[in-house]
């Protein structure tokens, strides 16, 4: 049998816990007023009524309610037919003067 090491998420480092068994997400709360921010508030409270610039690091609950949240699908595929497959197509030059102008060089 084989374990698994748990590796963050791409860009989510400093978000968790180190605690394997019950990670829990890490915010900030404001000292001044309590407000909780995450992800971390870095430059302030994020209340807007608050002048409070400084921030304790909280393990925040692991239950709550999502009250939005993003979907970032893949982008469409472009318009037009595909490409040939293998890159085989010809590419083509023009030029602005007709063939009767072109001259040999000998």
């Amino acid at each position: 049998m084989t374990t698994r090491t748990r590796v963050p998420a791409l860009g989510a480092e400093g978000w968790f816990t180190p605690d394997a068994d019950e990670p829990t997400l890490l915010g900030r709360r404001c000292a001044a007023c309590g407000t909780y921010a995450f992800p971390q508030a870095e430059l302030g409270c994020p209340n807007p009524a608050c002048t409070g610039d400084e921030l304790d690091e909280v393990a925040l609950s692991r239950r709550g309610t999502v009250w939005g949240y993003t979907d970032a699908p893949p982008p469409p595929p472009a318009p037009g037919p595909p490409p040939p497959a293998g890159g085989g197509g010809r590419s083509r030059s023009r030029s602005a003067s007709p063939p009767s102008t072109w001259r040999r060089r000998a």
